[in-house]
């Protein structure tokens, strides 16, 4: 029987142990948020046991006399992008050698055409370029006239009324005189060939720097009875001569001699050309023209000049005349 009691009694024990631990709540993981009972607050709500926070007040040491015992303020709003984006150092421009270059001097220059052939090419282009952007620009074109032999075969009396009217046709024939012209700019004209000179057209070519120009310098071959067309270097860079055929025609017009018309036949009229010079400066940045200058001369001889008048006839057997040109290009607007 009082074995019987006791195992009932302990039997009663663990039913209330499991009892008890069955209404108790449980501890929270740390993956699981506190219960609201177990939260600590100001007013002494209940905490976990063994978790309480000390307190010590008691032991914090006491700040010396003169220094800043202020709290510091900790703020708790969350800095923002701008806040944590670090800011680029300011960076002082240097005065040195090294700079980099100014806006004018980050152009590209145009090689500086080194040998004949791209000194020739070189002109070439600048000529072009003048006319495909219709340039405006003036021009001065001084002819003159040198010695006129042949005319001391005219008999003194016919000489004496002849020599003028004459003279004043060879001056017609050679384009003897100054003349001026004006390229509109953005109209086409026709007063700068341009060039198509071959390295085989000229003698000698050179370059030089001048500030932002390149001045080429370019010595021409001279041409027999030169064309206003590529068949002869003159042509192929200049049409301010005359051509043979034109002097004769000039000539065979005829002139007014002693108040009568005298119509001349020319058996044939050579000229022949000397060696020119071009000289060109052009911006080496643009490639535009700044001056231009064309300078030639030319040999001139007329055989058998015939003239009939007041029932005689006079003959030259050969007459010869020189002449030069200085043509300059200058004030080009693009």
């Amino acid at each position: 029987m009082k074995l019987f009691s006791r195992t009932c009694a302990l039997g009663l024990l663990v039913l209330l142990v499991v009892f008890m631990s069955a209404c108790r709540e449980p501890i929270p993981t740390v993956n699981e948020p506190l219960p609201q009972s177990l939260i600590t607050t100001s007013t002494g709500a209940p905490t976990i046991p063994g978790t309480e926070i000390p307190d010590n007040s008691a032991t914090t040491p006491t700040a010396p006399v003169g220094e800043d015992t202020t709290t510091p303020t900790v703020s708790d709003t969350a800095p923002t992008l701008a806040d944590t984006t670090p800011t680029a150092p300011s960076v002082t421009p240097s005065t040195s050698s090294t700079d980099a270059p100014t806006v004018s001097q980050q152009q590209n220059a145009m090689a500086r055409p080194v040998g004949n052939a791209q000194i020739v090419k070189a002109y070439n282009d600048v000529t072009a370029l003048v006319n495909s952007r219709r340039a405006g620009f003036k021009k001065n074109n001084i002819t003159e006239k040198g010695n006129i032999t042949g005319l001391d075969q005219l008999p003194s009396m016919v000489r004496s009324m002849a020599e003028k009217p004459m003279l004043e046709k060879v001056d017609e024939f050679l384009g003897v005189g100054t003349r001026v012209d004006t390229a509109v700019r953005g109209q086409a004209s026709p007063y700068l060939v341009t060039a198509s000179l071959r390295e085989q057209d000229i003698e000698s070519a050179s370059v030089s720097e001048s500030g932002d120009n390149y001045v080429l310098t370019i010595r021409v071959k001279g041409s027999r009875n030169p064309e206003r067309n590529t068949s002869n270097p003159l042509g192929r860079y200049t049409a301010d001569f005359r051509t043979a055929a034109e002097g004769k025609a000039t000539l065979e017009a005829g002139m007014v001699i002693a108040f009568v018309n005298v119509k001349p036949t020319v058996e044939s009229i050579t000229i022949n050309s000397n060696p020119s010079t071009i000289t060109c400066t052009y911006n080496k940045f643009t490639g535009q023209a700044v001056n231009i200058r064309h300078q030639f001369s030319f040999n001139v001889e007329m055989l058998n000049i015939v003239s009939k008048a007041v029932g005689m006839t006079f003959t030259v057997d050969r007459a010869t005349g020189t002449g030069s040109s200085d043509v300059r290009f200058t004030d080009f607007v693009f």
